[in-house]
């Protein structure tokens, strides 16, 4: 938080940062909200996901996820 809005690490934050940072986050939510499936999705973690496209690539195929 320092870094992108002057926000020192440890330090309380007042009313005034709690209601920008909830704006912020609520913002970023509207954001993605609309390019969530309905009935979501499954996405397999990184590392399971990085290991299976790293095998398919020993093996010369390519694993759906990774186009």
């Amino acid at each position: 938080m320092e870094e992108w809005h002057g926000i020192p690490p440890g330090q309380e934050l007042t009313d005034d940062q709690i209601a920008y940072l909830t704006d912020l986050a609520m913002l970023y939510i509207e954001e993605r909200l609309p390019n969530l499936a309905s009935a979501g999705i499954n996405i397999p973690p990184m590392r399971q996901a990085k290991a299976g496209a790293e095998a398919d690539a020993r093996r010369g195929t390519q694993h759906a996820e990774s186009h």
